[in-house]
């Protein structure tokens, strides 16, 4: 049997060549994305959402470098608490309520733009004042969950520019204390 020792130069991050600096910096791109990092943000969205009377909340998205990329949600929708939330008139909120409108946000296509959801409000009552109430929501929930939707995507697209930006990667290289031989390998 035979033994051998080898010595290796270590180095951090800092001490290394800027070409191998950068060598790095390409090759753990992926270092802060490389999970279900947005996550944290869907809860928070979630919470968001909940509060303006959107119910049962399911967020997709998809990004961030080809045509299809977007953001859009499903949902129930409380409209009652939507048109406390959204300030509608005492009389609309009654009619609301007296024509039973009911609300639902599903998704109706292959892609997650804001606008590949479907806003579907009824009512089982009749009249044309309900009528005209349950009309003007839906035209305010189809504008508003395109609002939304684009929102999350930016918000979204910032959080995941930001994970992959030179200087957060460094911070992270930093932060696990990472070493490094000459060559940019991680040691």
């Amino acid at each position: 049997m035979r033994k051998e020792t080898r010595v290796y130069n270590v180095y951090k991050f800092k001490e290394l060549k800027k070409e191998i600096q950068d060598k790095v910096i390409e090759k753990l791109n992926d270092i802060n994305t490389d999970y279900e990092w947005w996550e944290y943000m869907f809860k928070d969205w979630t919470a968001k959402l909940e509060k303006l009377g959107y119910n049962d909340v399911k967020i997709y998205f998809n990004g961030f470098s080809s045509q299809g990329d977007g953001a859009c949600f499903t949902a129930q929708i409380d409209l009652l608490k939507w048109a406390k939330t959204h300030k509608l008139s005492a009389r609309e909120i009654k009619a609301i309520d007296k024509g039973d409108i009911t609300g639902r946000i599903t998704h109706n296509y292959g892609y997650y733009f804001s606008t590949s959801t479907n806003v579907d409000i009824n009512s089982s009552n009749d009249n044309d004042y309900i009528n005209k109430t349950r009309e003007k929501i839906e035209k305010m929930i189809v504008e508003e969950r395109e609002e939304l939707g684009d929102e999350l995507y930016r918000e979204l697209k910032k959080e995941n520019d930001y994970l992959t930006s030179k200087e957060a990667i460094i911070e992270t290289i930093e932060a696990y204390d990472y070493d490094f031989l000459e060559d940019g390998a991680r040691f």
